[in-house]
């Protein structure tokens, strides 16, 4: 019954900035859930429940890992479509269409991206080779794959 959760390091550090702005908004949502009936739902659970519920809790967990993923992704989208006012999207565009997703992942695609559009210092000509960098730098070859 041994199941691994790995974290993104963008929502580890979600989780990091709630821990160091969000900590009266994340106290006030524990609050309600447990005004909300969570308190008596708690008290309800018998040991028997509990080791029937395991495998449910783990799934539990993972969907809401993934919930905070895809929401934070969906947020981050959001901020770039409000502050896109760079050309580096125009510049990788071309680049991130004849890639090749079996061999990259989307994470690190879009972590590329992300990096490649903090340097807003690039001339529109240096985004391709910073791109390509950021890629090369992110990437990690499935060990599978052979690696010249």
């Amino acid at each position: 019954m041994s199941h691994q959760l790995s974290l993104s390091l963008e929502l580890i550090l979600l989780l990091d900035w709630f821990l160091k702005h969000g900590k009266k908004q994340l106290r006030s949502l524990v609050k309600e859930a447990a005004k909300k009936n969570l308190a008596n739902e708690l008290e309800d659970i018998s040991d028997r429940d509990y080791v029937r519920m395991l495998d449910g809790l783990q799934n539990t967990v993972a969907d809401f890992v993934v919930f905070l993923e895809d929401s934070l992704l969906d947020s981050l989208d959001e901020v770039d479509a409000d502050v896109c006012a760079w050309c580096a999207q125009d510049a990788m565009e071309p680049i991130i269409k004849v890639l090749d997703n079996n061999v990259l992942d989307p994470k690190t695609l879009w972590l590329s991206i992300q990096q490649t559009r903090k340097n807003r210092t690039l001339h529109e000509h240096e985004v391709k080779r910073e791109f390509f960098r950021q890629i090369l730098k992110n990437w990690k070859p499935p060990s599978s794959e052979s690696v010249n």
